[in-house]
């Protein structure tokens, strides 16, 4: 399945200059930024709220890749 590379996929995506690699041989999704003096924190280190908004982009890529024998499309929530 050919999904592309999004550029701003999303408004947070865009606001963020996110870019969404959907279609990699293994089925997974990369997620990439370049990170700026905006992204960063006073020790000038990514920002861990930064850090935990890619690692959700990047898991909600992937999981929407994977289809169920039913058609249906998995989720998860953290709680």
């Amino acid at each position: 399945m050919n999904q592309g590379v999004w550029h701003g996929a999303t408004g947070t995506a865009k606001l963020l200059g996110m870019r969404i690699d959907r279609d990699r041989p293994d089925g997974s999704a990369l997620v990439s930024m370049t990170v700026t003096d905006d992204h960063t924190n006073r020790h000038g280190n990514m920002h861990g709220g930064l850090i935990a908004t890619v690692l959700d982009t990047a898991m909600g890529a992937t999981a929407s890749l994977i289809r169920g024998e039913r058609g249906a499309i998995p989720f998860s929530t953290i709680s």
